[in-house]
């Protein structure tokens, strides 16, 4: 009996060029091996191979990805989108999730809202998905990554940084710092250093934090780099 006859599930479909890079058996293996918890992995037997695609299917999330539960939210106050125990209640399972992926020896590299599901529980339950740009590691000096991935606004200076200059970042730091953007949004509805009617790019984003570290340091080239300020 197939393994999930009777059940609904995810389905995650690739073509087989875009794993390539990591290969089918890694790419596979990557997304089963954190474990169970606030996590989606394929189970036995549900990696199916088509002639033009490589399907996973994962386990259901009702309450659907965590930026459409964001969008069609209420907000809390004028000022909060999501309260204070609210924020809390979801960000110590995001939190929970990355770092046992960590201890596990898998950076995620690509935390963001909508790579974070819902189940239908109340209140729902988190589950941290899509591990197609993660990082294994066996030993901290393999560790240094130079391949700049993920998301333009969870982005660290680092990994903006390493689009222009060959240095090298932590892809652990990396999670943490997309968690932090993650919690800001619950917050406060927005992405930090992001301008109101701004859309996010590798570009914009790159120069907004510059700019707002220049600001804390207060240093004299910040006029120059970010434009008059008031």
């Amino acid at each position: 009996m197939p393994p999930l006859r009777g059940h609904r599930a995810h389905r995650k479909a690739s073509r087989p060029e875009a794993l390539v890079p990591v290969g089918l058996p890694r790419a596979v293996r990557r997304a089963r091996s954190p474990g169970d918890g606030c996590l989606t992995k394929p189970g036995r037997l549900q990696v199916l191979l088509t002639p033009s695609h490589v399907v996973m299917l994962l386990e259901y999330a009702k309450g659907g990805d965590f930026f459409k539960f964001v969008v069609s939210s209420t907000p809390h106050t004028d000022r909060l989108l999501f309260s204070e125990n609210k924020a809390r209640y979801f960000f110590r399972q995001i939190i929970g999730a990355v770092g046992y992926c960590h201890s596990k020896h898998v950076a995620h590299r690509d935390i963001k809202l909508a790579n974070v599901l819902l189940d239908a529980s109340s209140p729902p339950k988190i589950k941290l998905c899509d591990f197609g740009l993660s990082k294994l590691w066996q030993q901290m000096e393999d560790l240094n990554t130079h391949t700049a991935v993920g998301t333009p606004a969870y982005m660290p200076p680092e990994i903006l940084t390493q689009l222009s200059k060959d240095t090298g970042y932590d892809p652990l730091s990396a999670d943490v710092w997309s968690c932090g953007v993650f919690l800001y949004v619950m917050l406060l509805g927005k992405f930090p250093f992001q301008k109101l009617g701004q859309k996010v790019s590798l570009g914009t984003n790159f120069r907004n934090i510059l700019c707002q570290i220049y600001i804390m340091v207060r240093a004299p080239a910040a006029g120059g780099l970010c434009g008059p300020t008031d």
